[in-house]
């Protein structure tokens, strides 16, 4: 290891010569935007980006619903989810069930390496809940832990 101008070079030794360690390959995903478009029963929310990968695996939120086929799914801590933190009614979608999280799980429409596409489910989604995307609710959304923070603004 030696440092270079404030910055540090990490090479490895292969057979006797210098390779140069490349920090591309751990880049992770990065998201570049997220879009919300308005529609009934629910917005689509759009996550563009590179290096997103595949979709996670899914788990079905079945233990808040009595009717799972309206349920979507949930991705985990480190998958997909979406939190709405207000100021209208916060929750947290695609990631659990209570006590720690909301009931609302995520229908994946497509997922690629550039892009993702998913609405919300219906069962705990909107009225009786009160759980609504508004305009001008701030985000954070996570795409296997990187994260995106902004308001939401539809088209």
């Amino acid at each position: 290891m030696r440092i270079v101008k404030k910055a540090l070079i990490i090479t490895s030794v292969v057979v006797g010569s210098v390779v140069p360690f490349s920090t591309a390959a751990f880049a992770g995903p990065k998201i570049s935007s997220v879009a919300f478009h308005a529609g009934a029963p629910s917005p689509t929310v759009v996550i563009t980006g590179s290096g997103l990968g595949t979709a996670p695996r899914a788990s079905l939120v079945t233990a808040c619903h009595a009717n799972p086929a309206n349920a979507g799914d949930t991705f985990g801590k480190s998958g997909l989810w979406i939190r709405d933190s207000g100021p209208s009614v916060p929750f947290l979608a695609g990631r659990g069930r209570p006590p720690k999280q909301t009931c609302v799980g995520l229908v994946l429409s497509s997922w690629s390496s550039t892009s993702i596409t998913f609405t919300f489910a219906t069962d705990f989604y909107g009225p009786p809940s009160g759980y609504l995307l508004n305009a001008g609710d701030n985000f954070t959304i996570s795409v296997k832990n990187r994260v995106r923070s902004g308001q939401v603004t539809f088209t």
